[in-house]
């Protein structure tokens, strides 16, 4: 097969559009030895830099919050295993799905604008999150195991009956054998309710019975205040993110770009000099000068208010990874 090569440095040779084509193109299967999930936690999204302690801290994007410390034995065992448990024979909801999706949120972590906003703990949660998102997926939907009332439906009680299945058994993987996988168990009990709840709450929101609910609650909540701000005039630069509601023309909009809805705020470009990273997705899309602005660099009153919904935002940012399979190149997307 020649020499195994990670998603991140596929990524890195060519590119974040690259990178975005190749984890969700099924040649990945082969590249990762059949472990795309052990690639991209042992040498992708999820770095590990081993301490004096003995455990790896968990890099997931930019940001000067303290890494969330993890198990540096347990992180890439339980990566493998949790591949394992995808259904391979499964046309879509695959490990190379699970690794299209955590390489995809990785890509979207890195945008500046939500540094400030998101915790280190709820970024390694949502790259968590994406790596379990549909473990053990047999392939049906929610709707059809409601219908014949299975065991799983009467189980979770007829909601989100995949999403909790995936939840329930990534943490009965975790727990099995006295924890031999669970790459937290170096937490305190506190801090790991914390990742828990995020993972609850991100991996729950994949449901698409739950997608106008939570579009509706991000355009009322997240860019409100955004638009809000925009009014105010107290931003340099922000980019406009608008995500299409029912009844709206609004679109996801990333960058500089004279086609913006007209919801979306008027923007400016970030001032020279300013220190920000490139947005990798703007950069997949063709976008070559696009960029955010940190969250940080938003006032403070600002920043608290969003920081108020980070779940909703935590939410948005694994369900669009989740569904961002059109927006691939088309013969990843076939």
């Amino acid at each position: 097969m020649g020499e195994m090569l990670s998603i991140a440095a596929i990524a890195e040779a060519g590119g974040a559009a690259a990178g975005l084509a190749m984890a969700g193109d099924r040649r990945v299967e082969e590249l990762a030895g059949g472990k795309p999930l052990k690639h991209l936690g042992s040498r992708g999204s999820m770095r590990e830099e081993r301490t004096q302690t003995g455990v790896s801290r968990l890099s997931a994007g930019s940001g000067d919050d303290p890494l969330l410390l993890l198990n540096a034995e347990k992180v890439v065992p339980f990566l493998i295993a949790l591949g394992e448990g995808y259904i391979n024979s499964n046309p879509y909801h695959n490990r190379t799905h699970a690794a299209d999706v955590m390489y995809t949120t990785h890509c979207l972590l890195q945008e500046p604008a939500l540094v400030g906003i998101l915790s280190q703990v709820r970024r390694v949660a949502l790259l968590v999150g994406a790596a379990l998102h549909d473990f053990k997926h047999p392939g049906y939907t929610n709707k059809l195991e409601i219908s014949l009332m299975s065991d799983l439906a009467i189980t979770y009680n007829d909601k989100s009956v995949y999403e909790s299945m995936h939840l329930a058994e990534s943490f009965r993987l975790m727990r099995e054998n006295d924890r031999a996988l669970d790459p937290f168990d170096t937490l305190e009990p506190v801090e790991y309710a914390e990742v828990r709840s995020h993972l609850v709450t991100s991996v729950l929101a994949t449901d698409m019975t739950e997608h106008f609910t939570t579009v509706s609650k991000f355009e009322g909540k997240v860019l409100s205040i955004l638009r809000e701000q925009d009014r105010r005039g107290r931003s340099s630069s922000v980019t406009a993110m608008s995500i299409k509601a029912p009844g709206t023309s609004a679109r996801l909009q990333l960058g500089n770009n004279e086609s913006s809805s007209a919801a979306a705020p008027n923007l400016s470009p970030i001032p020279e000099g300013t220190t920000t990273a490139r947005s990798r997705v703007s950069d997949a899309s063709g976008l070559e000068d696009s960029r955010l602005q940190a969250g940080g660099q938003l006032p403070p009153a600002t920043v608290e208010r969003l920081v108020e919904h980070a779940d909703l935002i935590m939410q948005v940012v694994l369900h669009a990874s989740d569904i961002s399979n059109p927006m691939k190149p088309l013969p990843v997307y076939q």
